[in-house]
């Protein structure tokens, strides 16, 4: 038996229920979890807004730690002991001292790799890649990028100019313009110019930028691509808005042959299902994980719990270590100064997954109120 953070019901505080061991299945393997990060995909999760999600459920998407055992059909190279970064099994959440992954979404580590680096290897690297491959397959050359601050805002710029493809970025602060220039960003506009729709429309324009990688959604989205040339494509990848609908006017969809699209990495994978079966794979994703896909995290926390290790019998308890590692888009940020209801709301789910733990709580409230 293993301690995690379980989700009953969502948008309910989450609860640390003791739950057995599961029994492995073809592919499968046992983690015992040190590292697992915070993304705004795990927050949507437990609010609700993924469908088909059985309840209850272990929260938290991806991770990293060491393999403590194995299920059938496991190829050679995954052993005991291996330090992996992992996308956890359906329910198998992250938020827990031992996990289940499986070989089609897991990283072999390389040894100077750390945890905190295979822990954030799958939801903002592999969809950076995803969409440049996207765009790769389409022949463009220059792409759109909306709330271009966040981790996966910076992991596109650099990925990017590695395939020599142009990127627009939309931010809305000069803090946030400052910090793209230091990642020596192509193009950089602030939404909140009042300048911003003629600077937008001429340079999309200029470089026939015709993707647009929109993570906010609502009028976000329909008001950009609006002003997008025609034929332009709106892949819609989060809801950062919390709008559950896409507002687009359809006349501009019918006699400007534009169009918004859903994008998600899952997508991607179902295409692309033996990904890292390649070994050679696994270099290049360790190597990109620390350059141009390298992951600035804006807390770091250390949580003890007691757990016996696995298929042993202890007299005391025997402590463990999982990093809690924050990574929240600078959107939610901005929401939160301009909307009090979404900075509660926002507040609140953090605050679910970690209240728990008094020191997360902590760190998370000063974050989010004097930032």
């Amino acid at each position: 038996e293993f301690k995690a953070i379980r989700v009953h019901e969502f948008g309910k505080p989450t609860t640390i229920d003791t739950i057995k061991i599961p029994v492995l299945k073809n592919g499968q393997f046992l983690v015992r979890v040190e590292a697992a990060p915070v993304n705004p995909s795990d927050l949507l999760y437990m609010q609700g807004r993924y469908k088909g999600t059985h309840l209850p459920a272990t929260a938290g998407f991806e991770g990293a730690g060491i393999v403590v055992q194995l299920g059938p059909e496991i190829p050679d190279w995954l052993k005991l002991g291996s330090r992996v970064g992992f996308f956890a099994e359906s329910g198998q959440g992250t938020y827990a001292e031992y996990s289940v992954g499986h070989i089609n979404k897991v990283l072999l580590l390389d040894e100077d790799a750390t945890f905190e680096q295979g822990a954030t290897f799958y939801v903002n690297p592999m969809t950076v890649i995803a969409m440049i491959d996207q765009v790769k397959e389409l022949g463009i050359n220059a792409i759109v990028h909306n709330a271009a601050a966040s981790a996966l805002g910076r992991q596109l710029i650099r990925y990017a100019k590695l395939h020599n493809i142009w990127v627009i970025n939309i931010v809305r602060r000069q803090e946030q313009v400052k910090v793209l220039l230091h990642e020596d960003a192509d193009y950089i506009l602030n939404e909140n110019d009042p300048d911003f729709p003629r600077q937008f429309q001429d340079l999309t324009q200029q470089l026939n930028a015709t993707i647009i990688f929109e993570p906010v959604g609502g009028d976000e989205t329909a008001k950009l691509l609006s002003l997008m040339p025609y034929g332009s494509t709106a892949y819609v990848y989060g809801s950062l808005s919390g709008s559950p609908t896409v507002n687009v006017n359809v006349m501009e969809l019918m006699t400007q042959k534009k169009s918004v699209s859903g994008f998600m990495l899952g997508h991607w994978f179902a295409k692309n299902p033996k990904t890292f079966h390649d070994l050679e794979f696994h270099k290049k994703l360790n190597g990109l994980l620390k350059n141009e896909l390298k992951t600035t995290f804006v807390r770091r926390n250390r949580i003890l719990q007691g757990p016996p290790n696995i298929g042993q019998n202890h007299n005391k308890t025997v402590m463990i270590k999982i990093i809690v590692l924050l990574t929240i888009y600078p959107y939610y940020i901005d929401k939160f100064h301009k909307n009090n209801r979404w900075r509660f709301v926002l507040t609140q789910q953090v605050i679910l997954l970690c209240g728990y733990f008094p020191s997360i709580s902590d760190i998370i409230n000063y974050f989010f109120y004097n930032i």
